[in-house]
């Protein structure tokens, strides 16, 4: 039997794994593939509707996967810069932190250094009983006796409400 002719006879031997005929596969095989498939595009679906959920709102509850993908490239697009400036203003406070503890040695370097340091100009020091303003620190404070007997009962309002 010539080559051609044993070919042709394989294509159209249904056992055979060349074959032409539209389903190869075995029934079980089948059902298994359809099966895996159905499950595959059940889990694609859950994880595109937890994107959605996961997307800022919009006006159109029900999009596309492909607005869906959309939105969510413009959504990490936007993220991505506002953790870039944060980044940056917290590089900024860092340095300044820096700035100010350089600032606060020089300072303990410089009171350390002179024995004369004084308190800033505005303090009101005290001197044993009074302060510097006069007011006397053990002034007993005592609330003035309540004009009738009537217990207190909150806030009483007037005849317009208040």
């Amino acid at each position: 039997m010539p080559a051609h002719e044993r070919i042709s006879s394989l294509k159209d031997d249904p056992d055979s794994p060349n074959s032409t005929t539209p389903y190869s596969r075995t029934p079980e095989l089948r059902v298994t593939h359809k099966l895996a498939e159905r499950k595959r595009r059940s889990e694609m679906k859950d994880c595109f509707e937890q994107l959605r959920i996961k997307l800022p709102t919009n006006q159109n509850n029900k999009s596309s996967k492909w607005e869906t993908l959309a939105r969510a490239i413009d959504y990490i697009s936007q993220l991505e810069g506002q953790n870039k400036q944060s980044r940056m203003e917290m590089d900024r406070t860092r340095e300044q932190m820096h700035q100010m503890e350089l600032q606060i040695k020089e300072l303990t370097a410089r009171v350390g250094a002179g024995s004369n340091y004084a308190p800033p100009p505005n303090s009101l020091p005290y001197n044993g009983t009074t302060y510097s303003n006069g007011h006397d620190s053990d002034t007993s404070r005592t609330l003035p006796p309540i004009m009738n007997g009537n217990a207190m009962q909150g806030v009483q309002y007037g005849e317009n409400g208040r």
